[in-house]
């Protein structure tokens, strides 16, 4: 698996679009990270513009909906990219 967190840098926001700085931000669920340790970048990171990254830490952070969403737009992005493969 590719670094994840390279392949962040220069992309559009996976939300909003937004281009810049983009990081990965891992949605954490419970049983898929441990204290003080973040979710693996894979199936769990998605690339988020500072503004959207903010959202998920803030008023956002309940918002699940929203989460689902990104997590199946980025893993789209992944396998157009080529950085995954669907069996």
């Amino acid at each position: 698996m590719p670094d994840l967190r390279k392949l962040a840098k220069d992309k559009p926001c996976i939300l909003c679009g937004s281009t810049g700085t983009t990081v990965l931000h891992h949605i954490q669920l419970p049983g898929n990270h441990g204290m003080g340790t973040k979710p693996a970048d894979w199936p769990w990171g998605i690339r988020v513009c500072a503004g959207c990254h903010e959202y998920f830490h803030g008023e956002g952070r309940g918002d699940h909906k929203l989460m689902a969403l990104a997590i199946g737009r980025q893993q789209v992005e992944y396998a157009k990219e080529g950085v995954i493969q669907w069996p």
